[in-house]
């Protein structure tokens, strides 16, 4: 499963002691993730953090931008000084926090620009810089250092996923990693998949899910599937953080060129944002599960039918199996075809089944007879999507007396697509378990 985050931009520019209501907040708006830009780490209010955090139960990343004072890669040895600084300062806040991520423009200053490309000098400064910050980090914790990819526009530093990762490598701790922001990759890489795969779980560290126009996830040009199938492929599991900065911010906007309205206020985007993003990569979850093992069979009144939902679940790509019990079934009841099938699925023989009669309630009887086989007759698309979604039952009867074949396909294709949701029926269902349980042992 995706985690989500969001960033503490959304709401203030510089995070003081004033703005700890936005940690409840983010907790309450669903996210499991609160990361904190810290500006200012010598000001920055770490004991109230971590009690409200550890109150609220949210976890914290932090990101920072570095600035003129703090510029690993500056011509002045004193400035690098102060780089190492501040990096083993945030390296200490994060600590405190229990953060285990420290990302952003943590290499050079942000917004720091020489108008030509970057030099061999000023890598090895930033490497010097950063191999002393993450050794001391490495000393203290388990956590790791991000270095955020950024555009052309912000630092002609690091850029692309493919200079991040020799960076990682040159540094050689083996707690630098790259951070991601697809804001930035839709600028300067060639590919959202090939950059998080040049990444891979080794590298990748971090993982700002922003839009291409910093507007509200799910809603531009990013595209987002191949984001999520990419990032759950490489294994990467930490967790992916909407960022957004309101207009009327003074540095922010104006550093990150933001003049239009995005949406209504940064809250909102995050929400809206939010909600299609866990859309978004259900979907993909839902793609990426293995195909339903599926058997269907029928008595001697339902064959035409069985054919016609056969024949179409296989076109569709299904994995289906006619067990056809009994040779072409005649002769062949419905107890035993129903016995038959529903004891395959007790085996483990196949995932899900489809009987057939001429009213589907026989079927369901005799099937519900085999333990851990839950059958449930439909005769409507609401009824097929909730026998799984609120009862979890693995087994689909119809009648052919009852339904014509097109109403049929529209209700194998409700079933086969949904999956349990839990929630407010799991307890329902365990307690189907627990007196099915009593029954077969004859407790009641």
């Amino acid at each position: 499963m995706f985690k989500f985050g969001v960033d503490s931009f959304i709401w203030a520019e510089v995070f003081t002691e004033k703005d700890l209501w936005i940690i409840p907040k983010a907790k309450e708006l669903g996210f499991e993730t609160l990361d904190i830009a810290i500006a200012h780490p010598e000001k920055f209010p770490t004991q109230l953090v971590k009690e409200k955090a550890r109150q609220v139960g949210i976890e914290i990343v932090t990101t920072t931008t570095l600035n003129p004072q703090t510029n690993p890669i500056s011509p002045d040895p004193k400035i690098r000084e102060n780089a190492v600084n501040a990096l083993k300062l945030l390296v200490d806040i994060n600590i405190e926090l229990d953060s285990k991520i420290l990302g952003g423009v943590n290499y050079a200053a942000w917004g720091y620009l020489t108008k030509q490309p970057r030099t061999e000098q000023e890598w090895e400064w930033s490497v010097n810089v950063m191999k002393q910050a993450a050794k001391y980090a490495k000393e203290k914790s388990d956590m790791i250092i991000a270095v955020e990819c950024i555009n052309r526009f912000e630092t002609h530093f690091l850029n692309v996923a493919e200079d991040a990762v020799q960076y990682c490598k040159d540094v050689g701790t083996g707690n630098v990693k790259v951070h991601l922001d697809c804001f930035h990759m839709m600028m300067e890489e060639q590919s959202i998949k090939g950059a998080i795969e040049t990444c891979g779980k080794e590298y990748l560290g971090y993982f700002h899910v922003n839009e291409n126009n910093r507007g509200i996830p799910g809603t531009g040009l990013v595209p987002w599937k191949e984001l999520f199938t990419a990032v759950k492929n490489v294994g990467y599991d930490g967790p992916l953080v909407i960022e957004s900065f309101d207009p009327s911010f003074e540095e922010l906007s104006g550093l990150c060129a933001i003049w239009r309205k995005l949406a209504d206020s940064g809250e909102a985007l995050a929400v809206e944002g939010l909600a299609n993003l866990k859309r978004i990569s259900q979907e993909v979850e839902q793609a990426a599960k293995p195909a339903h093992r599926i058997a269907i069979d029928c008595d001697d009144i339902a064959i035409d039918l069985k054919k016609v939902i056969y024949d179409y679940m296989k076109s569709n790509g299904a994995d289906i199996v006619d067990l056809n019990y009994n040779g072409d079934n005649k002769g062949a009841a419905y107890p035993a075809v129903a016995f038959h099938l529903a004891q395959k699925i007790k085996n483990k023989e196949f995932d899900r089944g489809i009987l057939i009669c001429g009213t589907g309630l026989g079927m369901a009887m005799v099937a519900n007879k085999v333990e851990g086989v839950y059958a449930g007759v439909c005769h409507d698309v609401y009824s097929a999507e909730r026998l799984v979604k609120s009862n979890n039952a693995q087994v689909i009867t119809m009648g052919s007396r009852v339904v014509g074949p097109e109403l049929a396909k529209m209700l194998v294709d409700a079933w086969i697509n949904s999956e349990f949701q839990g929630q407010g029926s799991l307890p329902k269902v365990e307690k189907i378990y627990e007196l099915e349980k009593k029954s077969f042992q004859k407790e009641i």
